[in-house]
């Protein structure tokens, strides 16, 4: 499934609408305290197992955990996903770019 998708260097986690989370049949996995930008808070659905791929970026692929919101109608891409991914927000341009050094793909070190 492509769906486009807002980025927040400030959310820790993708956050998904509800409706998306349920065709997706993700798994819940608990619920997670959040705090939102206007400083309320609340607990949500954690979902497990959604694999996230950036169109053009072939080896940017990604399973990770999300927060389900109930309303919301966009994809919000988390910090942690796009660091795991190693993608920079170009928001002049609203794209997503690989972070400088690793065009040809992920790095990884091994000790």
């Amino acid at each position: 499934m492509r769906v486009r998708a807002k980025v927040d260097n400030g959310s820790m986690y993708t956050v998904l609408p509800k409706e998306l989370a349920d065709s997706l049949a993700l798994l819940p996995t608990g619920r997670r305290w959040v705090r939102f930008a206007d400083g309320r808070r609340a607990k949500r659905v954690l979902v497990c197992g959604l694999r996230v791929r950036v169109p053009g970026l072939p080896d940017r692929l990604i399973t990770t955990d999300a927060l389900v919101e109930p309303g919301r109608h966009t994809v919000l891409l988390g910090c942690e996903e796009m660091e795991r991914m190693e993608l920079i927000a170009d928001h002049k341009a609203s794209v997503l770019r690989p972070r400088p050094g690793t065009e040809k793909g992920i790095l990884a070190v091994v000790d």
